[in-house]
């Protein structure tokens, strides 16, 4: 690689997340490494990860996971096979995984008493790194894209994650209060 270009990758924090695809636990049908018919009319990235599994619900059998090549786990491990697809782009794979976002959730509703309508053309977005406004509310900031931060109530967002489900555990009691007050001065 010309080293120019590999200097200008590192300035700008390039990387490859390390994925199933570059994984030696992933197998794909296209890779064509003796699975068995099942699997030949597999296409458009998904496979299998040689390393989980689980308990299918209509079958008695443990199967492999179902994953695809874009997708990623803590226990990615480079393959031979990877490295050689990216060539000397190999350094920049960035193994770490999940990337630490704190409690995350989705957007799915836009309440004018919550957010407002600012964000109505944004549901379906995720929100990371909320955290409480406080002990003693419900709302709960976050931030949009990285960079602005955000201001939702409870209605508005779904858990994404651990840290998120424990948020809305705290706050559930507080809720609950919220809604009681608010039907006895209807």
């Amino acid at each position: 690689m010309d080293e120019n270009k590999r200097q200008k990758l590192k300035d700008i924090g390039y990387v490859i997340p390390g994925t199933c695809g570059q994984c030696k636990h992933g197998r794909f049908a296209e890779m064509s490494d003796g699975w068995g018919e099942c699997f030949a009319e597999m296409s458009d990235g998904w496979g299998e990860c040689g390393v989980h599994m689980y308990q299918h619900l209509k079958h008695t059998d443990e199967r492999f996971l179902t994953v695809h090549t874009s997708g990623q786990c803590a226990q990615f491990e480079r393959s031979p096979r990877g490295a050689g697809m990216l060539g000397a782009f190999t350094e920049f794979v960035d193994k770490k995984f999940p990337p630490d976002e704190g409690a995350v959730f989705r957007v799915i509703k836009v309440d004018p008493e919550g957010s407002g309508t600012d964000w109505v053309g944004h549901l379906g977005a995720r929100i990371t790194n909320a955290v409480r406004c406080c002990q003693n509310c419900t709302v709960i900031f976050g931030k949009w894209n990285d960079t602005s931060d955000v201001t939702f109530i409870p209605g508005e967002l779904l858990a994404l994650n651990d840290k998120a489900r424990a948020i809305m555990d705290e706050i559930a009691p507080l809720v609950a209060r919220d809604d009681l007050e608010r039907s006895k001065t209807r």
